[in-house]
């Protein structure tokens, strides 16, 4: 998976690993939500997700990001592993850490504000 900002998004789809670093910043679902991708095989959102399974619009993003190919048992391990399940459940981590990221910003707002004001 992407652990920080210096590593390499890396992603497959039908045996081929993608870097789609540089594409994160322009995906139309946002960076953060191909950023919980990380690390996954893409088959469960070609699968499930009309955007990208009825048109060859994301098929071709991908083509020039190809940096590698799986071999079939690890193309079956990366495929069975990338389920709904896991793509939510990593969802609703990265929702849980940016909560508690306004949460904290709101509730010091008041003191940033008095400093602001002092300085």
């Amino acid at each position: 998976s992407h652990r920080s900002p210096d590593d390499p998004l890396l992603v497959t789809h039908e045996g081929i690993v993608y870097d789609v670093s540089s594409f994160a910043a322009h995906h139309p679902g946002g960076r953060d939500l191909l950023l919980t991708a990380g690390g996954l095989d893409l088959s469960h959102f070609f699968r499930n997700y009309a955007v990208h399974g009825r048109s060859d619009k994301a098929a071709r993003w991908l083509a020039p990001l190809a940096v590698g190919k799986l071999s079939d048992a690890d193309r079956r391990a990366a495929e069975a592993g990338a389920t709904a399940a896991v793509h939510v459940e990593r969802r609703h981590r990265w929702l849980t850490r940016a909560r508690r990221r306004i949460v904290w910003v709101a509730a010091t707002l008041p003191l940033w504000m008095t400093v602001r004001t002092c300085v």
